[in-house]
């Protein structure tokens, strides 16, 4: 487990925003990481056993009114392992600005091969504008996705590095405790 200055550190590296956090955020922060370290550790939490119905309920409704939060339907270890990266990513609101910008960018395409389509007199002209329209939702929807692989890029690094680091932590641990 990271000490308070620790997790400062790497908070501030993960999150830039957190630069103008005052000593009572930080101290907030810090409760919050070490009470959802304790949560994984025992086992998520979730369960009747270790929460009231009061809390049981509440977290159900927090999760349908957070919008936005897609939860992976696929269950893969690389699917958890995106959704828990970009959960702690800093780059969200960028990700968020892509995200609209690909569905304008698709929209004027989409009305671009429309306006196309009906100013054609033959069939020829009508098949050549549908099929630069459904080209173009392609390269916009590529380049969106290669637009958030290169975002994740040191979102993924960044989550390698301090999971090398507290696997290092814990090694020194258990060496010490035996």
């Amino acid at each position: 487990m990271k000490s308070f200055e620790e997790f400062v550190e790497s908070r501030q590296k993960m999150d830039p925003s957190s630069l103008r956090f005052n000593e009572h955020q930080w101290k907030q922060a810090y409760t919050a990481y070490l009470s959802a370290r304790q949560r994984v550790r025992e086992g998520g939490g979730d369960s009747a056993s270790s929460n009231s119905g009061g809390t049981k309920r509440r977290r159900r409704n927090e999760s349908k009114n957070s919008r936005g939060m897609h939860n992976p339907s696929v269950l893969s270890e690389a699917g958890i392992l995106k959704a828990k990266i970009r959960q702690q990513s800093a780059y969200a609101d960028l990700r968020l600005i892509i995200d609209v910008l690909a569905w304008f960018a698709m929209g004027v395409v989409v009305v671009i091969a429309l306006l196309g389509m009906l100013g054609g007199f033959n069939a020829y002209s009508v098949l050549s504008a549908l099929i630069e329209g459904v080209l173009g939702v392609l390269v916009v929807f590529v380049a969106k996705f290669l637009i958030h692989v290169i975002i994740d890029i040191p979102d993924v690094a960044l989550y390698l590095e301090v999971r090398e680091r507290e696997l290092g932590e814990g090694n020194q641990e258990n060496t010490q405790n035996q």
